[in-house]
């Protein structure tokens, strides 16, 4: 929204004046166009004069302006008119020209004037506004005559922008519009639908109450961009699934090879024939097994039990304790 000092008075058709209505007269209203209207106008421009004449001399540096554009620039000036924003609206055969004369900055005119031209779409009048919001409203009660499209669109378009409705929905007061908008405090709470009558001077209306059900901020954005991999294939083959054993099925694959051998030195014991009473002994499990085990299935030997660990030594365990 911009705020600037605005004289009408030039802008005036031959007999008309102009109505100010009050100080209690509605300040501001908006529009938001369902479709972003076509950029017709790329080969026209503004022409800025510096230091701004007065008035009574608009018309005069408005010619010169023009004579400068059409002589030392060699420029073909096909319309040139009145500009609330600058000295003149000049009109040219294409838009190449105007893009030159935006990019160039200011021009020379005199020793102490200059000019420098701008694109229509860049006046004073033109602002921005960082974040808006997507959401439903929800219309409740309205009249099912009013229940199209265009007349949707043109009911929210003085808040809000219409992007598209459930035409679908089969409750016939209900309507339910998805829209951008500003700022939840800048929807209202109703809108009135209303018309003239062409005779009569009577006016009519519907008040229709409305509902914000969900609003989301829509400067999200997606995940950021990946970098393209080196060996410059975006898009691999994809690998198969490696078949993979869980560590406690690992674990009880270990367990179980080492109780088969425990309860075969167990039978062995009992069918020895020396009677002799046996201390009390470890599975005659060799460790060096137990650890070849362990890596063939990729188990570190820290997760296995204590028992496991203390199984008989093997051939080269022994031998080394026969040579200590």
């Amino acid at each position: 929204m911009a705020n600037f000092e605005v004289d009408p008075k030039p802008w005036l058709p031959w007999g008309h004046q102009v109505i100010y209505g009050g100080p209690t007269r509605l300040p501001r209203t908006f529009y938001f166009a369902t479709q972003d209207p076509p950029q017709e106008h790329q080969s026209a421009c503004i022409g800025i004069v510096d230091p701004v004449p007065p008035l009574h001399l608009q018309a005069f540096w408005r010619h010169r302006v023009r004579n400068f554009l059409v002589g030392p620039l060699n420029c073909n000036v096909v319309d040139y008119q009145p500009s609330l924003y600058g000295v003149g609206l000049h009109q040219f055969s294409g838009p190449t020209t105007v893009s030159s004369l935006v990019h160039h900055g200011h021009y020379k005119i005199n020793n102490n004037t200059t000019v420098k031209f701008i694109h229509v779409d860049d006046a004073i009048n033109h602002r921005a506004e960082q974040g808006f919001r997507k959401g439903w409203l929800m219309f409740v009660g309205m009249n099912p005559d009013y229940r199209k499209e265009l007349d949707i669109a043109n009911a929210v378009s003085t808040f809000c922008k219409f992007l598209y409705w459930n035409h679908t929905d089969p409750i016939l007061e209900r309507v339910l519009v998805y829209v951008a908008f500003s700022s939840p405090a800048l929807v209202p709470r109703d809108v009135v639908f209303g018309r003239f009558a062409s005779v009569g001077g009577i006016k009519d209306s519907w008040t229709v109450p409305m509902f914000i059900l969900m609003a989301e901020f829509a400067e999200a954005l997606p995940a950021d961009e990946d970098p393209m991999p080196m060996d410059g294939n975006p898009h691999p083959m994809l690998a198969p699934p490696k078949k993979k054993m869980k560590s406690r099925a690992k674990l009880l694959v270990v367990q179980s090879e080492v109780n088969a051998g425990t309860s075969h030195n167990n039978q062995q014991q009992q069918n020895s024939s020396t009677g002799e009473a046996e201390v009390q002994r470890t599975p005659e499990t060799p460790i060096h097994v137990l650890q070849q085990i362990g890596r063939q299935l990729g188990i570190p030997l820290s997760k296995l039990t204590k028992e496991l660990l203390d199984a008989a030594p093997g051939p080269d365990d022994q031998a080394r304790k026969d040579d200590d």
